[in-house]
């Protein structure tokens, strides 16, 4: 990841393996990273160091990634000082959408809505994927097949996503 990268988060899963299809309402935001951080300790063994990231929201949230603990989501940062000073409304709504995943690790059957007009990010018609064009489709260069289940719009219209 690079300062002014551009990625597309979304507040919940479209589908979940165990409870089906998402039915409640859904929110897309853009973030742009605008720090990079250093050296931060892992939170299983102080001794192990990592890289995180901080992103701008296009919702005016701070997001990080990998920061200040480790995970493969972005989560809304605030520093604890400042989150103490809120008041209680306001931390409820900062908690209420706290955790964020990137768009691209959902099998999709087209491209989302909230991407139509953004130029960094394409839809892969063959794995049925979004990704961004500074990376290309991982499924593709890496020669990985199609999914073995083909999604369709009619079955796999997601609420907000279509």
């Amino acid at each position: 990841m690079n300062i002014n990268d551009k990625f597309v988060l979304v507040s919940t899963a479209p589908y979940h393996h165990f409870t089906g299809v998402n039915e409640t309402r859904i929110k897309f935001i853009e973030v742009i990273i605008v720090k990079r951080i250093e050296n931060i300790p892992y939170e299983f063994d102080p001794n192990e160091f990592g890289t995180g990231y901080l992103a701008k929201g296009s919702d005016g949230y701070m997001y990080g990634y990998d920061y200040p603990r480790y995970g493969g989501s972005w989560t809304r940062y605030i520093p604890d000082d400042k989150f103490d000073l809120l008041p209680e409304e306001e931390k409820d709504i900062f908690i209420e959408d706290l955790i964020w995943n990137d768009i691209t690790i959902y099998q999709c059957p087209k491209k989302a809505a909230f991407c139509e007009n953004l130029d960094y990010i394409e839809y892969c018609n063959i794995h049925q994927h979004h990704y961004y064009n500074r990376k290309g489709c991982f499924r593709c260069k890496h020669k990985m097949p199609p999914p073995k289940v083909i999604l369709n719009i009619n079955e796999h219209k997601w609420m907000d996503w279509y």
